[in-house]
């Protein structure tokens, strides 16, 4: 009995881990090829993929959860241990998502300063001016959690972010 649940447990491992393959592709290579050549781009196709990927990854997510919960039955239920089941299993998902959450918050921040540091590379490169631009202004701001004024002119606005984003480079007019 055990094994036929360590069994079942790994084929819904290598299912979750396939729902989660597909969920990894972000868009179809016809579809980038399309933006790169600035050709029309279906969006609600576009967008409808988004949302079934985000499908594919929660069952994905499910499958790997139910499939490692009955490998550790089935581990348990071979000791004495296997009264206790519920308990180590409260205990693993406390644990799991504790450590889901402080790695999650850590990818994000870490995300931040990392794109933070690649667009001011890409901006002293070549010498991006932001000012020019309100709508990358207020992602910028958004980004970098400036809080924006409404009686400030855009030029002292792109001057905070450059500030904050330590850009020396004279803009381009």
């Amino acid at each position: 009995m055990t094994t036929n649940l360590s069994i079942l447990g790994i084929c819904f491992t290598i299912l979750g881990a396939f729902f989660l393959m597909l969920a990894i592709v972000v868009k179809s290579p016809r579809t980038v090829m399309r933006e790169l050549l600035n050709l029309k781009v279906d969006r609600l196709k576009t967008f409808k993929y988004f949302i079934a990927q985000r499908i594919e990854a929660m069952l994905g997510f499910i499958c790997i959860l139910i499939g490692a919960s009955l490998q550790i039955y089935a581990d348990l239920a071979e000791t004495e241990e296997a009264g206790r089941f519920g308990a180590y299993l409260v205990i693993t998902l406390i644990a799991m998502a504790t450590i889901g959450f402080v790695l999650y918050r850590s990818c994000s921040h870490l995300a931040k300063v990392l794109f933070i540091r690649m667009f001011t590379t890409h901006a002293e490169r070549h010498r991006l001016p932001i000012h020019r631009d309100e709508s990358l202004m207020k992602e910028l701001g958004d980004v970098l959690s400036i809080p924006r004024d409404d009686h400030e002119t855009i030029e002292t606005y792109a001057e905070k972010i450059r500030k904050r984003l330590n850009l020396t480079y004279k803009p381009r007019r």
